[in-house]
């Protein structure tokens, strides 16, 4: 629970009482309104202040409302002491023998591509290539895996169109560290159901460890032997990789996700396999043994290239990768995972790198704003060109990224010249409520934390209760455990105390994760 310093001010309550659940549990209430911080910090159902509830009566319905509390709050202490223990089992994990807690630098990693992909495969051997037939409960983890977790991490993607996923059901074949990467992930998500197995915690713990030494020990051997990397281990890395980020996001970290990101970045950016499929080098002649790495790898660089672009208003540096040039390729299609056209996208990364230059060392003169504030405005005209030529029923999240990225626009405006008015945000945060309302039946509060808390934390009055209430329903029950939602909340309202006891500095949600020490991944 946050301390009292870093609680927002709150509206409250209509009457001076505790909530009805405070009631129940027989503690100080807030009195904050529509729900309780109390219940609200906890994950438990707030019953608010209306009239009696049915169930208060003393008898049979209370005694099991109260149970139901009590395991709630059991489960939120549990999973407190969980995270703990997570945290403290990887950070040793990653110790052991490397003497580092992050996987090694791939920085001298050579990665060039044969004329045919099929021909030519390293002496090394692989490391995440494993005979072994599965166990039942890795089967069971498995099959949640691909009917559960898959389509929360990427609703878009069409699983009956363009092969499905064969490509990802024949990397899992392989029972290598992808495999192990899903196993944990599946176990992570099955924790917080109702059909959870007892030792799932331990499970998670073992998969990732086990992942974590096999891409460590893998990246390793390469960089010593100073060899190519071959085509399979490019991907398994790559998929691998992406699937520890997915689980720190999962789990709720705040920075656990960062090095590897370094890591799959690093070895993009030096892969001839990945250039030739942007077209930055001649292309490749594709055997038909290598379609499956074809595919995996036009699914997994938009995925990567998805979070490289997302992340940099945590961490308020410029994209790793080459986005502009990757994105203007037919062949990665970031629609398909995560719901917004590349183009919006792509102006995403413009913004996020204009901002890391405005905020280094160089000297800001009057030619240099100047020129800041041109190519924002051009930004926003391409943005407001692309939002105007869209019509009809909203079918994914790209107006609703657009409209975020509007705001973000506004706000690198709105410290560069002081005279832009306070009111132009509140319009464009406005404008992304609406593009939320009419993308409701395709978009949920899972799927855009980036609009949500770039937007959110500049929201004011009712429009904070809109995104409250957005976030406070994602976050509640088991599964609310699940991802960063309850996060994105922490920083807003954290962001709005801010805003209303320092009015003279802007603050938006990059400036709020770092007084606050933390970077959340937005995904």
């Amino acid at each position: 629970m946050p301390p009292d310093s870093a609680r927002p001010r709150r509206i409250a309550a209509p009457r001076s009482a505790a909530c009805w659940t405070c009631k129940v549990r027989r503690v100080k209430c807030d009195e904050a309104f529509p729900k309780c911080s109390e219940c609200t910090d906890r994950l438990i159902t707030c019953h608010g202040y209306g009239n009696r509830p049915s169930w208060m009566d003393g008898g049979r319905a209370e005694r099991e409302e109260r149970n139901r509390i009590k395991a709630s709050l059991k489960r939120h202490l549990q999973e407190r002491l969980s995270n703990r223990r997570r945290q403290q089992v990887l950070l040793q994990a990653n110790q052991d023998d490397a003497g580092s807690p992050t996987l090694p630098n791939p920085g001298n990693l050579v990665i060039n591509a044969p004329d045919r992909l099929h021909q030519t495969r390293s002496s090394i051997p692989s490391h995440s290539i494993f005979t072994q037939t599965l166990r039942y409960d890795e089967s069971r983890l498995l099959m949640h895996y691909l009917d559960c977790v898959f389509p929360l991490q990427y609703p878009y993607y069409p699983l009956g169109q363009r092969g499905g996923r064969g490509w990802l059901l024949w990397l899992l074949s392989k029972n290598g560290s992808l495999m192990r990467a899903s196993l944990g992930l599946a176990a992570l998500h099955l924790r917080h159901t109702d059909q959870a197995p007892l030792e799932s915690s331990s499970m998670e713990l073992e998969y990732l460890t086990r992942v974590l030494r096999e891409l460590r020990e893998a990246i390793t051997t390469w960089i010593t032997a100073g060899t190519e990397l071959p085509e399979e281990g490019l991907v398994e890395v790559v998929a691998a990789g992406a699937a520890l980020i997915t689980f720190e996001v999962l789990r709720g970290s705040t920075d656990g996700w960062q090095p590897h990101l370094n890591v799959v970045t690093s070895v993009l950016t030096a892969s001839a396999m990945v250039r030739s499929l942007t077209g930055a080098t001649p292309a490749l002649s594709w055997a038909a043994d290598t379609e499956p790495l074809h595919a995996a790898l036009s699914f997994h660089v938009p995925v990567v290239l998805w979070i490289d672009i997302l992340s940099c208003v945590s961490t308020r540096s410029r994209p790793k990768l080459p986005y502009t040039a990757w994105l203007e390729t037919p062949t990665f299609d970031l629609q398909l995972v995560m719901g917004c056209h590349n183009w919006v996208m792509k102006l995403i990364g413009d913004l996020a790198d204009l901002n890391a230059q405005s905020t280094s060392e160089v000297p800001k003169t009057p030619s240099h704003r100047a020129d800041f504030n041109q190519k924002i405005m051009q930004i926003e005209y391409a943005l407001q060109a692309g939002i105007a030529s869209m019509h009809g029923a909203r079918k994914d999240a790209t107006a609703v990224f657009a409209e975020a990225a509007l705001v973000q626009a506004a706000i690198m405006r709105m410290t560069s010249v002081r005279s832009l008015r306070r009111s132009t945000v509140e319009q464009a945060v406005d404008r992304v409520l609406d593009e939320i309302n009419l993308a409701h039946d395709v978009v949920t509060a899972r799927q855009i934390p980036w609009p949500a808390c770039v937007a959110g934390c500049m929201a004011s009055g009712d429009q904070r209760r809109s995104f409250e209430a957005m976030l406070l329903k994602s976050a509640e029950g088991r599964m609310g455990q699940v991802g960063n939602c309850g996060t994105v909340l922490k920083v807003m309202r954290r962001c709005w105390q801010l805003q209303d006891s320092q009015q003279g500095k802007i603050w938006d949600c990059s400036g709020t994760m770092q007084e606050m020490g933390i970077s959340v991944l937005l995904i």
